[in-house]
Formats: structure tokens, sequence, C-alpha cells
């Protein structure tokens, strides 16, 4: 296959896999001579033969622990290498030959095009806890793919209003190897059923697994989509039981001594919780006011991810000129305001595309972004000039610019209060609370905390305002703006969330574990402002967001960290 067949065909067994292991998977049986083309996609026919799947069977099944859904990815690895050269990545030869081989050695990897060489590595690793998952990977395909490849199968995207017409530039395509850094989570999160692809001779086109919706940036010309491969032969062979009991016993006594999986392990892996999503490194998090939707930024390509909460499943990628440092979604949800280095941006929800963009002044940062509750206005925090601005929600024009700071002060973020008057702008040194309608200062408050985050209280009697990182969360009145209490936290924050009730608080702690992989998440009782509990949320994580019903917490790593995002129960702090 071409580089571009090879990415197209990664990214839809990619999918068919992330489907099978969230319905009747894992599969434990796939290999070259499993995988067909559909007219449409690909997919997984019956299981092969001891002979045939030797070379792509998952170290952990060779040495007789039960498969699971990294086994699969394993496969999926040494199926790519095979697609890519000709040749699976353990060579020739007897099956308990390959068998030992993927046990003891390194896959060869040498005739691997250079931009798909890591992926498979990563999914070759003899450690189940290093592969990536299925979403992951079907991710990073989708995204290599993206933006002048639509993926095959998605919706094409609403062409943008006539505004938006040349006022972005695009990146080249991107290779697989430079799109994400390689998670560590191994686990998905418990999705409804999707089913997985099946020919159109045999099955209507609504029982295809729904994917993500990749948007570009708007271009001048696009080109068509890449067309799937005709329909191949399909080879069906039977198996029996996995493997005869001969050659697992083989491979299990050579095994012993060599540093595979334990039974510990397997259990390890199988029970990992909370859930993650897949997604790529995260910039910045917003969520839908009905909850129904997650936005992140993404940032690289510079890219919004749109997450469906119902489902936990990743909906679309929509392409924005710069990596979105900050992001709004307007009271009715219809909008999403994204801010970058020196451009504001528009996505519409209902079509998930791009429809206007604002060129800032060059010097600028446009750091943070709120919107006003009747949606008519936002308020922007310029991060290089210290200047919150006042623009037109529909037309984009300022309004009104109020200065904040001199020097090097920089507006780290900015919150509305509940009742939509005033909103506070948090800087190095100190805080401003400032009028909506006018954008005038009506009071600064002493506060220490470079690159801070603030977030208001649901009822507006409190703001909250933490340095990143910091020891301590700061309280305000939300009336005055004066200082009321400072919160001793457990560890060194490093993100805030506010429960819907404005009871519970959320701190993103940093972690204190050896390898820094994944912190704990504090639970603050705001009425005694006191640490209630700690959540696990198996990232490193520094953004956050509670659901309108305060039925579950998102939370995703700094940009720095990674991908992913942890959905975690939190019923019980409502």
């Amino acid at each position: 296959m071409q580089p571009q067949e090879l990415r197209q065909f990664g990214a839809d067994l990619a999918r068919w896999l992330a489907a099978t292991d969230r319905t009747s998977g894992p599969y434990g049986g796939v290999s070259p001579a499993t995988v067909v083309f559909t007219e449409s996609s690909v997919e997984v026919t019956a299981s092969p033969t001891l002979a045939e799947s030797a070379g792509y069977v998952a170290p952990e099944i060779a040495s007789g622990a039960p498969a699971h859904a990294a086994s699969d990815v394993f496969a999926f690895g040494a199926v790519l290498v095979y697609a890519a050269t000709g040749a699976g990545p353990f060579g020739s030869g007897t099956p308990v030959e390959l068998l030992i081989r993927a046990l003891t050695s390194e896959p060869d990897l040498e005739a691997v095009p250079p931009g798909l060489r890591q992926v498979a590595a990563d999914c070759l690793s003899r450690d189940p806890l290093r592969r990536p998952s299925a979403a992951d990977l079907a991710m990073r395909f989708t995204i290599a793919l993206s933006p002048t490849e639509p993926v095959a199968g998605s919706t094409p995207s609403t062409p943008p209003p006539p505004e938006s017409a040349g006022s972005t530039t695009q990146s080249a395509p991107l290779l697989i190897d430079s799109t994400s850094t390689p998670t560590q989570f191994v686990s998905m999160s418990k999705q409804p059923a999707l089913r997985a692809a099946k020919s159109a001779a045999s099955s209507p086109a609504s029982d295809a697994p729904s994917t993500p919706t990749v948007t570009p940036a708007p271009e001048s010309s696009v080109p068509p989509r890449l067309r799937t491969p005709p329909l191949r032969r399909r080879v069906r062979v039977a198996i029996g039981a996995l493997f005869s009991v001969a050659v697992l016993a083989a491979a299990a006594t050579y095994a012993v001594g060599h540093d595979r999986p334990t039974d510990a392990g397997a259990t390890e892996f199988a029970t990992t919780s909370p859930a993650v999503i897949a997604t790529p490194a995260v910039t910045a998090l917003a969520m839908s006011p009905d909850g129904r939707r997650i936005y992140l930024g993404g940032r690289t390509p510079p890219t919004v991810t749109v997450i469906d909460t119902a489902s936990n499943t990743v909906t679309a990628l929509i392409g924005v000129p710069q990596k979105p440092n900050g992001l709004a979604v307007s009271p009715d949800g219809a909008y999403v305001y994204v801010v970058s280095n020196n451009a504001l941006s528009v996505i519409t929800t209902a079509s998930n595309t791009l429809t206007g963009v604002t060129i800032a002044d060059y010097d600028s940062t446009l750091e943070a972004v709120a919107v006003s509750h009747d949606g008519t206005h936002l308020y922007i925090a310029d991060g290089l000039r210290a200047t919150v601005t006042i623009r037109d929600a529909r037309t984009r024009a300022a309004t009104a610019t109020t200065p904040l700071g001199t020097g090097y002060d920089i507006v780290d973020a900015i919150a509305l209060t509940g009742d939509g008057r005033r909103f506070f702008a948090v800087m190095p040194r100190q805080i401003a609370m400032l009028d909506a309608a006018t954008a005038t200062v009506t009071t600064r408050t002493a506060f220490e905390g470079p690159d801070s985050t603030i977030v208001v209280g649901a009822d507006g009697r409190f703001v909250y305002a933490m340095g990143k990182p910091s020891s301590k969360v700061h309280v305000f009145d939300g009336s005055t703006g004066a200082s009321v209490a400072v919160v001793q936290l457990n560890g060194i924050g490093n993100g805030l969330a506010i429960s819907p009730s404005g009871r519970y608080m959320f701190v993103a702690i940093q972690p204190t574990s050896r390898d820094g992989s994944s912190g704990d998440i504090a639970v603050i009782d705001t009425t005694t402002r006191t640490v209630v509990g700690n959540l696990q949320p198996g990232l490193k994580v520094e953004h956050l967001a509670v659901t309108p019903d305060g039925h579950r917490l998102y939370a995703a790593p700094s940009e720095h960290d990674g991908g992913g995002v942890a959905v975690m129960d939190v019923r019980r702090y409502l």
C-alpha cells in the first residue's frame, strides 16, 4: 500500500477494533488472513489458523494469559507492518518459533515507512500497559488524514459562510508520528455499543460504527475524499480454540524467566479506572451549557475536538487557524468561541464548522474568553498587553478595551459572576473586578499567582482563584472583590472546577509519584473550606469541568502532558 492508503487502512481498522472492544471484544484473532476490505471500510472476519496467526499474536496470549483489548492493539501493529512491508514483524518460521520471537525479540521495523514506524513500535510493545488504546490509534490516524484527507465514511462538512472564506491558512498533512504523543493510559470508557462495520452488500449503511467528522479549517480548495480500496478477496479460516495445547505449553514454558506479563498485570489492565477518552494534547476545555458536549482545544494540529458526553465518544475534529488558548460556549450552545495568539475564531456547533475568524493586532496574545449571559458580548483577555476587550459576539468588532496592568503583567484568566453584571480578570499580582457593561475596573485586590486560573461559584457569592502551581486557593467576595479566605491544599494545585450547586470545589493536584504520570483531584467543601475527599483520575490533570447535573467530572492534562480526558462519577458531591 501507498502511505496514504496505509493511513486510511490504519484509521479504518483502529475504529473497527475500538468499536469491537466496547461490544463483543476483545477479538484476540486479528491477522492478515482475517482483515478484509468492505465497500466502505475494513473489518475482521473469522479467527485464523494457528499457522496464520502465530506471527501476529500478543506475548500475553502466547504465554497462556487471556486476550484483552491491548492484545488486539498488538495484532493491529503487526498487521500494519505486514500491510506496509509484505512481511510480519517477526519474520517467518514455525508457529512455535514465531511465538517465541514475540515473547523475547524486538520486532523488525526497518522496512516500515518512517511516518508509521513509531506507531507500529508503540503497538508492538511486549508490555500491554504501554500500548495505546484502539481509540487512541483511531484518533492518531484520523488526525494524520486531517485536514487535507477527510476520513472515508465521515460526513462532509457544511461550507462556511462567505465571510470566513480565505480567512485562514492550512498546514500540510502530518505523518502519524508527529500528530500525537502516545498515551500511557490503556482503558477506554464504558460506552454504549457501537456495531462493527459491515459490507454494504449485506447490511445497511447505518450499521457502520460512528466515526468523528473531521472538519479542517476552511481552504480555497480541498482535495476529493480518499476513496476506499475496492472490495478485496475475503479470507475465512477456522482456528478451533485459539492454539493447540502443545503450542501453548511450549510457548509458556519458554516464557518463564523472560519477563513475560504476569496474570496480576493482566488483571490490573482489565480493571483500569476511571474511564479515559483518547484525545490529542489538550490546551483548553469548555462544556456546553446543557452538558451534552465537551470541547477541547488541541495543539498539534490546531483543532477543537468535540466529545458527546452521552456516549463519551469523539464526534468531530474541527481545524482552527492557531492553537486554542481559551474556549467558551454561547449560552444557547450554538457557537464555540476560540481565542489563540492573535485570532478569534467562531465555530457553529450545528454543523461543527469554522464560520468566522477575526485577526487581532499582531502585538496581542488572546489568552481567555467568556460570553455574556445573553450571548451578545464576548470578554477577551489579552495576555501580552494586559487588557480586557469587549467584542460584539455577532460581528466580533471591539466595543471597549480596558487596560489592567503595565510592564510584564499578563491577564491569565477571566470569569463572569452568576448574575452577569461583573467579571473578574486575574493577573500575576492582582485580581481586578470589572463592570460587565462598561468594562471599567471597580476593585483591585492583591493576589500572588502567576499563570492563574479562576472560577465563580454558581450563585456568584464567591470567586476562587489559584496560581498554577500553588498550595493555596484564594477566595474573594463576588460582590465587592475583597479577599475573604485562603484554602490550604493537601498538595500543589494545578486546576479548578466548581460543582453546579457551588457546594464543592475540585482542585487538580500535581503528582507526587516518582514517575509523575498521575495526580489527585482534591474535593473541597466550600462551606467549611476544608478538603473532604480525593479522586484518582489516572492522569496528570490541569483542565477540569463538571456536567451541569453534577454527575460527572471531566479531567484532562495540560498540553505538555499528553492527551486524554478522564471521566469520573462525582454524584456523591452534588
